[in-house]
């Protein structure tokens, strides 16, 4: 029970501390570079002909800076999330990687898109986004196959890729957080994973929660 209330504690701080700097981003750093490229656009119709390429990749460079900022915060803490719910936030999460069109996302989803409590429902979009996250960087798949549905008052989660897959008895030696944090998450909600793969033959993770364990 302790270390469920210390486990409990972490999480809660790591998203407080998330969200804050999530603000800070959006609020801070974002308009100060919104406002930076507004100012060097009202050199356009002065800045000398000779100069009018340096102006171009400047205001290139600034929206570009001004799209990473906003995609960074959205990756810490998507709005979505806490005003729509988990389902609408995987679903725009999918989109948004469908868009790069580097790799293909497909998805199904429950009929009955109920919201869970907010503890809930940012630790599964956490885990999720952190499996297709690891997906991404190294499966060298082309297409993954996620569903979301409920059985058995379990919210049962499937993600499998077509990708070279790996060695699963050595996933608890991972040095990165990823995994750890995938597998503590699970833990805490006293929910259950199975990750299958081999080798050349892609990657499964399904995991199972029950929300009346909340």
């Amino acid at each position: 029970m302790a270390q469920q209330k210390t486990f409990s504690s972490i999480i809660a701080a790591e998203e407080k501390e998330r969200t804050r700097i999530a603000k800070e981003l959006h609020d801070g750093l974002g308009q100060i570079l919104s406002t930076a490229r507004l100012n060097v656009a009202a050199l356009e119709e002065s800045v000398p002909m000779e100069d009018e390429k340096i102006l171009k990749n400047s205001l290139r460079l600034l929206d570009n800076a001004v799209n990473e900022v906003r995609i960074i915060s959205h990756d810490l803490m998507p709005g979505i999330l806490t005003q729509v719910g988990l389902f609408a936030a995987v679903r725009q999460l999918c989109n948004s990687i469908n868009e790069a069109k580097q790799i293909k996302v497909e998805y199904t989803f429950p009929e009955s898109e109920k919201r869970l409590n907010a503890a809930l429902e940012i630790s599964v979009y956490r885990i999720i986004q952190e499996i297709l996250n690891n997906m991404l960087r190294h499966s060298e798949a082309t297409k993954i196959n996620m569903s979301i549905n409920w059985a058995d008052h379990q919210l049962q989660l499937k993600i499998s890729d077509n990708g070279k897959g790996f060695d699963t008895s050595k996933i608890h030696e991972s040095k990165g957080i990823g995994w750890k944090n995938v597998f503590s998450r699970v833990k805490f909600h006293k929910g259950e994973i199975k990750v299958e793969s081999n080798l050349g033959s892609g990657t499964s993770v399904k995991i199972k929660i029950n929300p009346e364990n909340e």
